[in-house]
Formats: structure tokens, sequence, C-alpha cells
């Protein structure tokens, strides 16, 4: 849509920027819908941003929501899943780093850092989620 190239900040980390964009986005819409109203903003979100940036078919067949599919996997195999966590504080930058390690019957399977909890919790599981897919494929 060209945000990146309207939009200026001094952010240095890549996730950052990921996040910098979705808000940027979000408040766009925000903005556009306190100027015009609902059925304007709907009308322009779908004519503008959905018809013309995004496969609808496509994010519906893609999982991308690994902790999801790791507790489903869990539960059906009737496993023990068990997250650790640890958090460092960076003074320099003035923010938490996240660290999480997924544990399936005491196996550590994934390790994920984020700025976040739910950021080192979904690395963390889509690791152990390609594992699980390996390991399947290979009792197959």
């Amino acid at each position: 849509m060209g945000l990146n190239k309207i939009l200026v900040s001094n952010v240095t980390s890549l996730n950052n920027t990921k996040n910098l964009f979705g808000d940027a986005f979000e408040a766009l819409i925000g903005s556009v819908f306190l100027d015009k109203g609902f059925k304007k903003t709907k009308k322009l979100f779908i004519k503008k941003v959905l018809n013309k940036y995004l496969d609808i078919n496509k994010i519906i067949s893609t999982d991308t929501d690994y902790k999801s599919l790791v507790f489903e996997w869990v539960q059906k195999n009737k496993a023990n899943l068990i997250f650790t966590y640890n958090e460092e504080y960076d003074f320099d930058t003035r923010k938490s780093i996240f660290s999480t390690s997924l544990l399936i019957n005491r196996e550590e399977l994934g390790r994920g850092q984020g700025t976040s909890k739910k950021e080192a919790e979904q690395e963390a599981s889509n690791l152990a989620w390609q594992r699980i897919k390996d390991i399947s494929a290979d009792n197959a």
C-alpha cells in the first residue's frame, strides 16, 4: 500500500517495523472511520485494501497460529506440554526481551524469542510444529 514510503520512524528492529506498519494501518482505518463513518470505511476497506492486496482463500487455508496447532496435537496425543519463560530487560533500548522454551513430554521441541510472550510462544510453537510434522512424517 506504500505505508513504508510515507512512514517516518526511528525503529531499528525488523520485528518492530512490522508492528509499526500494522499500527499505522490500524490508525489509518480508525481515522477514516472517525471521519467518514462505518459504512464508507467498510466500503473503502473492501474495495481498496481487501480486494486489492489480500487473497482471502489463501489466508483461510494458511495456518499461522502454531501455538493452537501444537495444543491440538498435544490434546489428541495425550502428551504433556510445558512452556518455560525468561524475561530480560535491555536498558539501552528500554525494552523487555522474552524467551520461551516449549517442551512436550519433557523434550524441548522449540525455543523462541520476542518482544512479547505471545511472540516468543509463537516462534517456539512454529519450530515445535515443524518438528512434530517431521516426526509424524517419519512414523507414517
